[in-house]
C-alpha cells in the first residue's frame, strides 16, 4: 500500500523492515536507552560498540579521553606517543604518590593519608618507597585492607621505563616518575622496582621577586632594579637619595659609594693606587661610639706613641719583655724553681747564665737583690731577671701606683713597709708603675739606686774604723 499523506499513529510495532527509499524519519528525540534510534545532531550517546566500514573525518576536532593502548591497532594519546619517543612506557596518571614506606596491608586504605591526600576507594596511587621494593608499583585503593595492583601494572608486568604523572600531593604534586630498574630485573612482583623523578616543571613556582608565565621565569623590575636582556642592574633611585655626609651614601657617575659620617673617620689619601684610605681622626673615638667589645688579633707588633689609662680593664695582653728594661738570663743555683715576680740575689755565673737564689733581707748572704724575675726558672731551665727598668706582666693588685717596694724578710718577696731590726738589711728595689692582677709593672731602680741607712742597735752610732768602714759603736 502506498500512502502519499502523513499518517498519525498512536504506536507501531513492526515485524519486518521499513524501506525508506532514500526518505527520512524526522522529528526523532535524542536516543537515551538501548534500542533507541539516534537523532541526527544529538550531542552525545553511549554506544556499547561501533564498527565502521569507512573513514571518520573529525573536521579538525579531537578524540579525547583515550585509554592506554594495548593492541597494535589501538588509538594512542599524545602523552603516550611522547613517552614512547623518549623511551618511556606512559601510564594513566595517579592521584598521589608515597613519600615514605608504609605497611601494604593497612597504610593505603580508604581514608588514609598519603602525601597530604586523603585516599578514596578506587584512587590510583603510586607506591614507590617500600622497604621491600618488590611491593612498589601502581595500585588501586580499596575500602579496607591492602590495595590491589592496577590492571596496567599487574603481576609479571615488566616495568623498566614505565612513566606515570602524579596529580596531587604536598611534595609530589605535578611531578612525573619513571621506573629505573634494569630491563633484566624489572618484573612486577618478582624484582625490586626503583623510581626516580623524571619531570617536575609543574612544581616550579615563582619565588619572591620573580614571575612565571608558561615556561618562562622573569625577574620583577622595580625601584632600584633594572632587568636587562643579559643582566640585572641595581640602580638606586637618585630622586630619593640625599647625597649628604650624614646619610653615608653618595651617588656618583660610576655608581654608589659609601661615605663615612665624618665624626671619627676621614680619608687619608694614602690608599692603594692613590685612592682614599680610612683613618681615625685626631679627635679619636670615645666610648659612646663603641657598640661593644673590640677584639684585635695580630701576629705582629702594635705601635703607639702612648697609652692613656692604668690598664686595669685590659686582658690577655702578652708578657713580652719591654724595650725600656735591662734584663739578664739566669738559672737557680740549686734544685728547685723561682717564680715570676720574686726577687733574687746574685750567686755567680756558670759560664752560660747567671746563677741566683731568692733574696732575703734577714740573711746577709742572700743580699743585696739584683732584680725581679719576669720569666720563671729552675736549675736546668733559664728564666729572665729585670735588673733595671720596667718589669712587666706581674701581679701588682695588692699595691697602689707609686708605692715604694723593699726586699722582705720573707725570702723572695716584696713589701711596702721598710723592714726593722738590727740585723735586717734595707733595700728599696723599685716602685709600682701600674696596678693589675696579671699585667702590672714595677720600675726596678737599677744599679744606681739609693738605699736607706742600715738598721743599727739602740744606743749605737756609725763610726768609721781604721779601714774607713762604718762600724756601729756604743755611745
Amino acid at each position: 500500500m502506498a500512502v502519499a499523506d502523513d499518517i498519525a499513529l498512536g504506536g507501531l510495532e513492526m515485524g519486518g523492515n521499513i524501506v525508506m527509499s532514500s526518505n527520512k524519519i524526522t522529528g526523532l528525540a535524542a536516543g537515551t536507552a538501548a534500542g533507541d534510534a539516534l537523532s541526527f545532531g544529538q550531542s552525545g550517546a553511549s554506544l556499547a560498540g561501533l564498527a565502521l566500514t569507512n573513514d571518520i573525518d573529525m573536521n579538525s576536532n579531537k578524540i579525547t579521553v583515550l585509554g592506554t593502548p594495548t593492541a597494535d591497532t589501538d588509538a594512542a594519546t599524545k602523552g603516550y606517543v611522547d613517552g614512547v619517543a623518549e623511551g618511556l612506557d606512559v601510564h594513566e596518571s595517579v592521584r598521589c604518590a608515597t613519600t615514605a614506606a608504609g605497611t601494604l596491608a593497612s597504610s593505603f586504605e580508604n581514608g588514609d593519608n598519603v602525601d597530604g591526600v586523603s585516599l578514596v576507594t578506587g584512587n590510583r596511587i603510586l607506591i614507590k618507597n617500600q622497604v621491600s621494593a618488590v611491593e612498589n608499583g601502581i595500585y588501586i585503593v580499596q575500602a579496607n585492607g591492602a590495595p590491589v595492583r592496577a590492571d596496567d601494572w599487574a603481576a609479571t608486568y615488566e616495568a623498566a621505563g614505565a612513566f606515570v604523572f602524579v596529580e596531587e600531593g604536598t611534595a609530589n604534586s605535578d611531578s612525573g616518575w619513571v621506573c629505573t630498574s634494569d630491563g633484566s630485573a624489572d618484573t612486577t612482583g618478582t624484582h625490586a622496582l626503583n623510581f626516580s623523578q623524571f619531570s617536575g616543571a609543574g612544581q616550579i613556582t615563582a619565588g619572591t621577586g620573580l614571575t612565571k608565565s608558561g615556561n618562562t621565569i622573569n625577574a620583577i623590575a622595580g625601584n632600584g632594579i633594572n632587568v636587562n636582556a643579559d643582566d640585572i642592574e641595581v640602580k638606586p633611585d637618585t630622586s630619593s637619595t640625599t647625597t649628604t655626609e650624614a646619610n653615608a651614601i653618595v651617588v656618583g657617575a660610576n655608581g654608589v659609594s659609601v661615605k663615612v659620617d665624618n665624626s671619627s673617620l676621614e680619608g687619608s689619601g694614602q690608599g692603594a693606587a692613590g685612592g682614599e684610605a680610612l683613618r681615625i681622626k685626631a679627635e679619636g673615638i670615645v666610648g659612646g661610639m663603641l657598640a661593644g667589645d673590640i677584639t684585635y688579633t695580630t701576629t705582629g707588633d702594635i705601635t703607639a706613641n702612648s697609652f692613656s689609662g692604668d690598664g686595669s680593664g685590659l686582658t690577655n695582653l702578652p708578657s713580652a719583655a719591654s724595650t725600656d728594661a735591662v734584663s739578664v738570663a739566669a738559672v737557680k743555683s740549686t734544685a728547685g724553681s723561682i717564680s715570676k715576680g720574686q726577687v733574687v740575689h746574685l750567686v755567680g755565673y756558670n759560664g752560660t747564665e747567671y746563677t741566683v737564689e731568692l733574696a732575703d733581707a734577714d740573711s746577709a748572704s742572700l743580699m743585696p737583690a739584683i732584680g725581679i724575675v719576669t720569666a720563671a726558672m729552675t736549675e736546668a731551665s733559664a728564666g729572665t731577671v729585670v735588673v733595671s727598668g720596667r718589669a712587666g706582666g706581674l701581679n701588682t693588685s695588692t699595691y697602689s701606683a707609686g708605692d715604694s717596694l723593699y726586699i722582705s724578710a720573707t725570702a723572695g718577696t716584696l713589701t711596702t713597709t721598710k723592714p726593722t731590726g738590727a740585723t735586717t738589711a734595707i733595700q728599696r728595689i723599685g716602685e709600682v708603675a701600674s696596678v693589675n692582677a696579671s699585667t702590672g709593672e714595677i720600675l726596678v731602680l737599677g744599679a744606681g739606686r739609693s738605699n736607706d741607712v742600715p738598721n743599727i742597735a739602740q744606743d749605737n752610732m756609725w763610726i768609721g774604723n781604721s779601714s774607713g768602714v762604718s762600724t756601729p759603736t756604743p755611745v
